[in-house]
């Protein structure tokens, strides 16, 4: 845009801040906290719109580490027919912004938005519009804003941005008192908003760092006890939205991260181009936009978390839209955001292109070898120069050269057969901690049940108090002491046999994550013979062990219906 003279440019400030005033002054203050968060929560991040509204962001966390230690999580599912919209494939994310508290994070949209704050971004013209009319803010001003174009969706960010960089934006933060606030970097860049990307997307709907590496890899984020997928998001079907029409924002429960509506409601378009899914990875071409989350048009099978769609950008010569296409905002930096913050990220990524000490093998045996490769590099270059002046003493260089490169070839597969040597242990050692863990479930699921029998032998015996007269408050008090007590000890053994078998799914989706199958199954007999004399008790739960992590790379990712799977299989062998 272009720059305005300054005297220009106070005349459009001083203009522009009365905008907000008759919206702020006829509005009740609680009457905007229910229209812009209607479900608040103590850590939720306000910031300030056009005209007098906010907008609620929640904080994902992806790391607390340094900042190009960026977190990999596996994106997808093994379940569905959509194999090249949505097969498992590995991805990458890192927050843009920092706290003490949880470290690396960034700021995804509480809510869909909503179509008032559509009307007030849509209508802000990047300063030059007006506020629309005073007006009491009503149920449909909740609605979950449809009709959008991925060109739309950007401009709609695109406004957005703009005000956060308004002097109105830090003159609705300094009247709030402390309850609306501009997210910045610490050399105080203000952030801007876009729409997510396909990764982040799906980091957050999956319950982030909130959730266990199982319940992460679930085919849903996990539920509520007594809870089903209907609580949580609009599709169409009985139970939820069997008209197929969008609904207000907030009314559903949230995900693990308080994202209400992450599925169903409306489709939330992404900012990045689709790219169809391989195992393991993203295909080459890029393609439409991607829609993800599913919509009141969809059925509830595809209120899932790898649910995504591919959308052309344009369809009969006209922006690709729809009724049941909205958008969902994030906050972002740049990466850098200070010349200070350059030279430090690239002083960092320099040590990430160096090896340890070359007498340090305690990692897997490695060694210096760019260092090495450097100075071989550097020799040759020096070797061809002599070659002008005198071909013997080239000769001698070039054999010098070729016996350091022999030299370095077998330096560097010892250390590949260490780095492999560390590797099968640490396998090994999964093995045995996924047999321990199968044992740990047989045995509690015998306690379980024989909890479940002590409980129904007790309550066939007449307790000593209700004999004589089972309506007497001696009786009564006796019965509800010994209901009490057998809802504890059920309850007990409940708890212990779903922490093992929780613990047992994580390890699970870890190993699976963590190392190929074909190096953990060789290592089957390691692991059995690891074990001594316990070889041949403990041998056959870690046979278990392998055969539920082979299935559980290709089979479902309902976790109850795989823990009840596992209780079953595990508790079969103990006899």
């Amino acid at each position: 845009m272009r720059l305005l003279p300054s005297l220009l440019m106070s005349a459009i400030v001083a203009l522009a801040a009365p905008l907000a005033a008759p919206l702020a002054a006829s509005v009740q203050a609680d009457e905007v906290a229910e229209t812009f968060n209607p479900k608040p929560a103590p850590d939720d991040v306000l910031i300030p719109l056009p005209c007098g509204g906010e907008m609620a962001f929640r904080k994902i966390y992806t790391a607390n580490s340094d900042k190009l230690q960026d977190k990999s999580f596996m994106a997808g599912s093994t379940q569905g027919e959509a194999l090249i919209a949505q097969a498992p494939n590995h991805r990458y994310i890192q927050g843009a912004f920092h706290d003490e508290e949880g470290g690396y994070y960034y700021l995804l949209g509480k809510y869909e938005l909503t179509s008032y704050q559509y009307q007030l971004l849509n209508d802000y013209q990047l300063g030059k519009g007006k506020c629309p009319a005073a007006k009491k803010l009503s149920v449909k001003d909740r609605m979950a804003q449809g009709n959008l174009s991925w060109f739309s969706a950007v401009e709609l960010t695109r406004q957005l941005s703009a005000f956060l960089a308004s002097p109105e934006a830090k003159q609705a933060v300094a009247a709030s008192g402390g309850r609306l606030t501009l997210p910045q970097s610490t050399s105080k860049t203000v952030a801007f908003a876009r729409l997510p990307t396909d990764s982040e997307w799906e980091f957050a709907a999956r319950g982030g760092n909130a959730v266990t590496s199982s319940q992460f890899s679930a085919e849903t984020f996990p539920l509520a006890e007594g809870k089903s997928i209907a609580d949580y998001a609009w599709y169409k079907g009985q139970g939820s939205a069997p008209d197929g029409k969008v609904r207000v924002i907030g009314l559903k429960e949230p995900n693990p991260l308080g994202l209400y509506d992450i599925l169903g409601n409306v489709g939330e378009i992404m900012l990045d181009p689709f790219y169809a899914t391989r195992t393991g990875r993203l295909h080459g071409q890029s393609g439409g936009f991607i829609v993800r989350g599913g919509s009141v048009l969809n059925a509830s099978s595809d209120m899932v978390t790898a649910y995504r769609s591919e959308r052309a950008y344009f369809t009969r010569q006209k922006e690709t839209t729809g009724r049941d296409l909205g958008m969902r905002v994030v906050l972002a930096l740049p990466f850098t955001t200070s010349i200070a913050e350059v030279r430090a990220l690239n002083e960092e990524a320099a040590q990430l292109g160096q090896d340890s000490d070359a007498g340090d093998v305690k990692g897997g045996g490695n060694l210096n070898t760019i260092a090495d490769l450097d100075k071989i590099i550097a020799e040759q270059k020096k070797s061809q120069q002599r070659y002008q002046q005198d071909k013997a003493e080239w000769t001698q260089a070039n054999d010098e050269l070729r016996h350091n490169l022999t030299e370095l070839r077998a330096r560097m597969v010892e250390a590949n057969a260490k780095r492999d040597e560390m590797r099968d242990r640490a396998i090994v050692s999964n093995l045995r901690l996924g047999g321990y863990l199968c044992s740990s479930i047989a045995q509690e699921q015998i306690t379980y049940e024989r909890t479940i029998k002590s409980e129904e032998v007790l309550r066939s015996i007449p307790l000593p108090a209700c004999r004589t007269d089972p309506e007497s408050e001696a009786c009564k008090k006796a019965s509800a002491a010994q209901d009490e007590k057998l809802k504890h000890n059920r309850e007990l053994a409940e708890y212990m046999l779903d922490f093992y078998v929780s613990y047992y799914a994580d390890h699970i989706t870890d190993t699976t994550e963590t190392f190929d199958y074909k190096f953990v199954v060789a290592q089957e007999h390691n692991a059995e013979q690891s074990l001594g004399q316990n070889a041949g008790s403990l041998g056959q739960y870690i046979k278990q062990f392998l055969v539920d992590v082979h299935d559980y790379q290709t089979g479902s990712r309902n976790l109850s219906e795989n823990k009840a799977r596992w209780i079953k299989r595990c508790r079969a062998l103990k006899q």
